[in-house]
């Protein structure tokens, strides 16, 4: 979506709505409309947009991982993000971007983590 990149988000989802009227059973569009959502601070639409997708196509990597960082970020859902990530390197384990999204979501939950002595004593 060369729209997208160039930050014309409106005109890409514009586009991708008309797409969908005659190919609503092709998961790239509602992946990249999920893509665009995000981008337009529209994180359920967009989490809409990849469940979507993912129910039409339960194997694309990077939709899980879209699916998780929306849940993570825009939504601190870390729970749900985790296991999104789980699917992603279950399909396959060596996909860097799903690596490195459960080894910082990991990171960041253990960083907000009390430690067990704060939470014995206090402080």
């Amino acid at each position: 979506m060369v729209l997208r990149k160039k930050g014309d988000n409106k005109t890409a989802l514009k586009i991708c709505n008309h797409a969908l009227k005659s190919h609503d059973n092709d998961d790239t569009l509602h992946r990249n409309k999920g893509n665009i959502l995000y981008a337009l601070d529209k994180p359920e639409e967009a989490l809409e947009s990849f469940e979507k997708a993912l129910d039409l196509n339960p194997y694309v990597v990077d939709t899980w991982v879209n699916k998780g960082t929306i849940l993570w970020k825009a939504m601190n859902n870390r729970e749900d993000a985790l296991a999104a990530f789980d699917k992603a390197l279950e399909i396959n384990p060596n996909f860097m971007g799903a690596v490195d999204s459960r080894i910082s979501l990991e990171a960041e939950i253990k960083a907000n983590r009390p430690s067990f002595f704060k939470r014995l004593f206090g402080g």
